[in-house]
């Protein structure tokens, strides 16, 4: 038998989980009654599950459109924090085989 402490934050934590649905839904009715029409051109070529509109075949995306210096900065981020984590942190990031 589940006790009233565990029940409370079951629910608790299904309310404020940033993985719920309902924030997503309340935020896309909102919209769609303040856009109307221009929401739902949207709405049609996105989705909340990310990468599920671009799989489905209703959106795409290119390198041109992220751009190649945030590509190249962003992999030069990763290799200074990779490299330099063992310094700072103590312990390398890497699996130790």
């Amino acid at each position: 038998m589940v006790r009233c402490e565990e029940m409370a934050l079951r629910r608790f934590c299904s309310a404020v989980s940033p993985s719920s649905p309902w924030p997503a839904r309340l935020i896309d009715a909102k919209k769609k009654r303040l856009l109307g029409a221009t929401w739902e051109t949207y709405a049609n070529g996105s989705s909340n599950v990310p990468f599920a509109a671009i799989m489905a075949g209703r959106a795409r995306v290119g390198l041109g459109e992220i751009g190649y210096l945030r590509l190249v900065l962003g992999l030069v981020v990763f290799v200074v924090l990779v490299v330099g984590h063992e310094w700072a942190i103590g312990t390398s990031p890497l699996p130790q085989y």
